[in-house]
């Protein structure tokens, strides 16, 4: 049954969460309790743990002490992201009888009125974004996250938007109708971490669907300039904001494979979605002759490994540009 003749006739939509879990317990039990605390029960909640061995049995203790409807799913492949947790999500959303599917980060938390809130909006979009308000309440900044930035998109998550203005949200907070779901899931292949929100946004838009953002709802989430400091102070900020491309990034001799793998996901995503000549000023900026010197010496960037990576991406991106068919994931 649809869920617009399902409001029609007064049958409450069902609705499930996904979480993806990672290393911190303490997180992962605040969300959790928050979930618990909602005025509106979520009927299923599915916890996909990515965590490091040490903190596989602490997770799977805590959401034991949870109610039956908190389900805890290992993830056992070799290399785990949100993506790859959101995917498996999905997948299970699809083998229930749920009809709204919310994902939500481990370190946020959801107020006690926002799944109420999430039921009532259900249907003014395909896909709704919330208010992401810090969850420190003590800190001057009152925004939970931070817009990322990608050259070429038009408008994506901001704190600035407009109610009901179509946006690209991020992963946190975001609710999916099932029929959404069932032709647009995460792309766990070329994305680990960072961007999948992007491309599912962009993916979804392709096919039909609408994004909207409603601050009436509201979740909660710490303020990256906060939680990271790397990205803090006010000259990182002013030449975030004033420097209009994307740096897409090296492999280095210490780079990690799931670090090689967000290269490969930026390159491959700016690829996919924009003109040939974005790609370029991006490269041409992250080629940038008078920080290369600097870069080479200190990341030590191995040159045949990093071309080979953008290579691999580019190549890949324009095979999907020029299969719209493969747009359906499902």
């Amino acid at each position: 049954m649809k869920l617009a003749a399902q409001n029609e006739i007064g049958i409450e939509p069902r609705l499930m969460a996904c979480i993806p879990a990672y290393n911190k317990p303490d997180e992962l039990e605040r969300l959790l309790n928050s979930i618990t605390n909602s005025n509106r029960k979520v009927d299923l909640v599915l916890i996909v743990d990515n965590s490091n061995e040490p903190h596989l049995d602490d997770n799977r203790a805590l959401v034991a002490r949870y109610p039956d409807n908190f389900v805890y799913f290992r993830n056992q492949n070799r290399l785990k992201g949100c993506a790859q947790a959101f995917r498996i999500g999905m997948e299970k959303f699809l083998e229930t009888d749920n009809d709204l599917l919310l994902l939500l980060d481990q370190d946020g938390m959801i107020g006690a009125d926002s799944i109420e809130k999430y039921v009532e909006y259900s249907r003014e979009a395909d896909i709704i974004v919330p208010k992401i308000s810090n969850i420190d309440p003590n800190s001057p900044n009152a925004v939970g996250l931070l817009p990322s930035k990608v050259t070429g998109f038009a408008k994506t998550y901001a704190t600035d938007a407009e109610p009901g203005e179509i946006v690209i949200g991020p992963n946190m907070g975001l609710l999916i109708n099932r029929t959404v779901v069932e032709n647009c899931v995460c792309d766990d292949e070329n994305y680990l971490v960072w961007f999948s929100d992007f491309d599912y946004g962009l993916k979804s838009r392709s096919l039909g669907y609408q994004s909207r953002y409603f601050p009436e709802i509201v979740v909660y989430h710490p303020n990256l300039s906060e939680k990271y400091q790397s990205r803090n102070g006010k000259f990182k900020t002013f030449l975030y904001k004033a420097i209009p491309f994307q740096h897409l990034g090296y492999i280095s001799q210490r780079s990690t494979e799931q670090e090689a793998f967000a290269v490969y996901s930026r390159v491959y995503m700016t690829a996919k979605y924009f003109h040939p000549l974005v790609v370029y000023a991006n490269m041409v900026y992250t080629l940038n002759p008078f920080l290369l010197w600097y870069r080479a010496y200190r990341y030590r960037i191995l040159w045949r490994e990093t071309i080979s990576v953008y290579r691999r991406a580019i190549l890949a991106a324009r095979r999907e540009r020029q299969s719209p068919a493969k747009w359906p994931c499902h």
